[in-house]
């Protein structure tokens, strides 16, 4: 064995005694209270042991759980797919469910957070309900998500002057007018 060097522990337990040294942990150097020693902290964590698993064929891997480990219970029926899940929301709230509208839309942002379209219906159900407050929330999140949202710029524009705040709700019906007439020299014929 090399001198400074002692096998582990688990090398020892291995018969892997002379395969892989380990090093003893140097004592820590005096410093003042708080501050850090110069140079690289002392002494290694020592060499990882793998234990072979119990799939087929003895495969070498690290181990979770041991043998009184239950199987993992079953699985979440998937969400539904966004454009459904948004379907499903718009044809409630046009019913006047909302608290069902409110739940679809949840779904909706679960299943793609970077979606900006139900953050927009989000925003007109808070606007029925009376919450100006979570309204605009819901409107600043879709237009994070989606700037060039015309519909956003437009109810968050409509909703902005409607709260007293001229300048800024004009400034997003200006945008929003910008972003239609864009979109009308886009489309040909």
């Amino acid at each position: 064995m090399l001198q400074g060097f002692e096998a582990g522990p688990v090398a020892e337990e291995e018969g892997l005694a002379d395969a892989e040294p380990r090093r003893e942990a140097a004592p820590a150097p005096q410093t003042a209270r708080g501050a850090v020693p110069p140079g690289p902290l002392p002494g290694p964590r020592g060499p990882r042991v793998l234990r072979p698993g119990p799939a087929a064929g003895g495969a070498v891997g690290p181990q979770r759980g041991g043998a009184g480990t239950p199987p993992p219970g079953p699985r979440r029926p998937p969400p539904p797919p966004p454009a459904a899940a948004m379907t499903e929301a718009r044809a409630l709230a046009d019913r006047g469910r909302l608290e069902e509208a409110f739940v679809a839309c949840q779904a909706a942002i679960e299943h793609d957070r970077l979606d900006g379209e139900p953050h927009r219906l989000l925003a007109a159900i808070h606007q029925e309900r009376g919450d100006t407050a979570a309204a605009l929330a819901a409107l600043r999140r879709a237009l994070y998500l989606d700037p060039g949202s015309f519909e956003a710029h437009l109810a968050l524009g409509a909703l902005l002057l409607r709260c007293g705040r001229r300048e800024r709700g004009l400034r997003h019906l200006t945008t929003a007018r910008l972003l239609e007439a864009d979109a009308c020299r886009k489309v040909p014929g």
